[in-house]
């Protein structure tokens, strides 16, 4: 009572002061309100939720020991401007204490599902939205041969189904029913897959893989050329799209995003070489016409290779947060880091949507219950590792004219969304 007889008194005597002080326009009071700092980790569950970019969980490594497991849950508004050094996350209730697994966010924006896959162990977990609150892990054991190779999950928002390519088959989740059923991966249509970054294009309606591992090449375990390969959840096929200019270097645990209107895919980052001692790794980055299958190169590289972060593309403006360096040693940095696809380069604020600007979105409030700690809960020891590192150490859209229709889904990790409003272009579907 004392705090909100406090605020009366100031609102009041700001109004007061704002009539004395020659004018009697109504003056409008804002309360800052302070910030919350995540922890600094790698290897995080992630996805685009509406207006909002989540990440749970993750693990903090030093020369290659895991120092600590982290809990946290914290949300990133994408709807308004802020500068790289003052993000404004939230913090929701604490998830999963786990490193190295996978998130989305279904098409109601209203559950978030974590996938984590610790060896004989498989277990979803999901996030209520409106209650703030986290269900207990449902175990999984009829899809046996999904997330032991770092093949991330995806949403169909048209369906709301749940899809992770396998070994030798696309394995399907229903988020409702919570059955599974799967279909072959037909010929050998999906050889570089392991620790690739699958995203769900809307306009196309289909996933789309890009890099990763093909451990049945050698010495490399890298296909000597970068391939787009998409699968079609509505027909079950699967195809090659056709691409020309420069593709990036061959490359696992790299970060990839797709445009809202399907027109433009960014690949950054990531792993480029596992052969001892020759690792090696990348802060390059890459966009792809879709639409004209053309690869453009020459884009500044960030300061820092990158691998193991979240990402995710909203209008132009291409967001990266967390991750390593060297896959050994977490990068300290909270800070996100912006790549703007319409100025081609990196900058030091983020601009959303004009969607955005014309309608925000109403603000959400940080959770008065179960929110968690500011910076994030970490769990010291050694963690027990999951499938997320291959080490086996653990698991073109202006933003400032697009018209697109506000957001009503979210997508899997590298963050693509379900708008209304964009045509399928037929020329380019898959039969």
């Amino acid at each position: 009572m004392i705090v909100k007889d406090n605020r009366r008194f100031v609102l009041a005597a700001a109004a007061a002061l704002s009539i004395t002080c020659c004018s009697i326009t109504p003056t409008t009071v804002i309360v800052a309100m302070a910030q919350v700092t995540p922890a600094a980790v790698q290897a995080m569950a992630w996805a685009r939720s509406g207006s909002d970019l989540y990440i749970q969980g993750g693990y903090v490594s030093f020369n290659g020991v895991s120092q600590s497991v982290s809990s946290q849950f914290l949300a990133l508004d994408l709807s308004t401007s802020w500068a790289v050094t003052s993000p404004p996350w939230r913090a929701l209730a604490n998830g999963t204490s786990s490193r190295s697994f996978y998130g989305v966010s279904l098409p109601t924006n209203q559950t978030f599902l974590t996938f984590k896959y610790v060896e004989p162990n498989f277990t979803i977990s999901a996030y209520d939205v409106a209650k703030n609150a986290w269900s207990p892990a449902q175990p999984v054991t009829t899809a046996p041969d999904i997330l032991r190779y770092g093949l991330k999950p995806v949403v169909d928002p048209t369906s709301g189904l749940v899809y992770i390519a396998g070994i030798a088959g696309m394995n399907v989740y229903n988020p409702t029913t919570r059955d599974w059923k799967t279909t072959p991966i037909q010929g050998a249509m999906l050889t570089a897959k392991y620790f690739a970054s699958p995203v769900y294009n809307t306009a196309r309606n289909t996933i789309m893989y890009v890099g990763g591992y093909n451990y049945g090449v050698s010495p490399t375990h890298f296909d000597p050329l970068v391939v787009v390969t998409e699968y079609s959840p509505a027909t079950d096929k699967w195809a090659l799209l056709p691409t020309s200019g420069t593709p990036p270097v061959p490359s696992a645990d790299h970060c990839t995003a797709v445009s809202e209107d399907g027109k433009t895919l960014v690949f950054y980052g990531g792993r480029t070489s596992i052969v001892t001692p020759n690792n090696a790794f990348t802060g390059a980055i890459y966009l792809l016409d879709i639409n004209t299958g053309v690869w453009s190169s020459g884009l500044p590289p960030s300061s820092t290779p990158r691998v193991y972060t979240a990402c995710t593309l909203i209008g132009d403006q291409f967001v990266v947060w967390g991750g390593s360096a060297n896959a050994n040693d977490t990068l300290p940095s909270v800070q996100p880091i912006v790549f703007d696809t319409t100025l081609k380069k990196w900058v030091d604020s983020y601009k959303p949507p004009q969607y955005y600007i014309d309608n925000p979105p109403p603000k959400k409030p940080t959770p008065s219950s179960g929110s968690g700690n500011s910076g994030g809960s970490v769990s010291g020891g050694r963690g027990t590792g999951g499938s997320g590192n291959e080490d086996g150490s653990g698991s073109g859209s202006d933003s400032t004219s697009s018209g697109l229709a506000p957001i009503i889904g979210g997508v899997v990790g590298s963050g693509y969304y379900w708008v209304l409003g964009i045509p399928t272009p037929t020329e380019q579907e898959i039969k």
